[in-house]
């Protein structure tokens, strides 16, 4: 069973006020150039300023054997002329990195890696794919730094965005309010499968980066309750399709997976065959838009294609009825009014 109990409730309540891409890079990283103009009935509200993350209740402490924790190498490397330590084992795509002084003890983030390595491999097992190559290595920073700006002054609990040229990085402020004020935070907590919740949530955002146009490269719709799928651990695609929170977790203030499993028969099955897919329409150079990656990114035209390929029926609806605007397909459907004039049915509680 789980210690602390309203430990664990905490990190939910963090995960709720969780927002995840900033509307520019942060603290000098450079913004994208080239980036496709919005399209003119795509929503007023840039995709980024979504703050909206459902995440389950965590009850019970997770049924999965605990991890093995070891010294993780360390190296020295400047971010932005400034400097930080550099967590990474051999052949590993991503690194923890934490600006000098850090405040993370170095056990703690051994605990902290382990358990994030084991969460990505999951995750790897429903993507099928990774980070793009040319923006690994994923840094995965800790805390409040130079970077990512300071804890205290975000809007945002986490965050992910990337730079061209350069790599993608995470912003998780873990250390900004896990193990402060004389709470407990060991390497063996850190560890833990729902510790890694906000980061497998942010991780995922990299998958997405350079394969689905800049403006709906935030993608909750799917990053949402597949971080949840993985920091709870889930079971089978019932368990993920029953997932339907009061306030949605999409950027369009729909629930595609949902309405995806409801209309079209979702299954996590198909969407790996999905994203495998789309990976190799980048990658083959077939995609439609100009975006400053190594290849033309594939448009949501076509990855709605691909979509429907793999369910084998139109998924027109399903995008519809999750507010998904007519204009990012080229398309002309009218959104409903729940979808033009949507009622908030939860009102987030300021976090500080």
């Amino acid at each position: 069973m789980v210690r602390n109990k309203g430990l664990i409730l905490g990190i939910v309540f963090l995960l709720v006020m969780a927002c995840n891409i900033p509307s520019t890079a942060v603290d000098g990283a450079t913004p994208l150039a080239n980036a496709p103009t919005p399209l003119a009935d795509a929503p007023t509200v840039p995709v980024e300023a979504t703050a909206i993350v459902t995440a389950p209740t965590i009850v019970t402490a997770p049924t999965q054997g605990a991890v093995e924790i070891v010294p993780v190498p360390v190296t020295e490397i400047q971010i932005n002329g400034a400097s930080y330590l550099s967590y990474q084992m051999p052949g590993d795509p991503f690194r923890f990195v934490c600006q000098q002084p850090c405040k993370g003890a170095p056990e703690v983030i051994f605990g902290q890696y382990a358990g994030f390595r084991r969460a990505r491999e999951s995750l790897l097992q429903l993507t099928g794919i990774d980070t793009l190559p040319e923006l690994q290595p994923v840094d995965v920073h800790l805390s409040s730094d130079s970077k990512c700006g300071n804890f205290d002054a975000s809007s945002a609990l986490s965050f992910a965005y990337y730079d061209l040229p350069g790599n993608a990085y995470t912003c998780n402020f873990v250390f900004d309010y896990r193990g402060v004020n004389g709470q407990s935070y060991t390497a063996e907590e850190a560890s833990q499968i729902f510790e890694q919740t906000i980061l497998v949530h942010e991780y995922l955002h990299t998958i997405f980066f350079g394969r689905v146009p800049s403006e709906v490269d935030a993608m909750h719709d799917f990053v949402t309750p597949i971080g949840n799928y993985v920091g709870s651990q889930w079971q089978g695609d019932a368990e993920l399709c029953a997932n339907h929170p009061s306030t949605p977790p999409g950027d369009f203030g729909g629930n595609l997976m949902w309405e995806l499993c409801r209309q079209n028969g979702f299954t996590l099955a198909a969407w790996k065959a999905s994203l495998i897919e789309l990976d190799a329409l980048y990658q083959a150079g077939s995609g439609q838009l100009q975006m400053g990656f190594s290849h033309p990114s594939p448009s949501m035209s076509q990855y709605r294609e691909i979509l429907n390929r793999v369910l084998g029926s139109d998924t027109r609806q399903a995008f519809a009825d999750a507010c998904w605007p007519a204009a990012l397909f080229a398309d002309s459907y009218t959104l409903s009014d729940a979808c033009l004039y949507p009622t908030p049915t939860v009102a987030p509680t300021p976090v500080k």
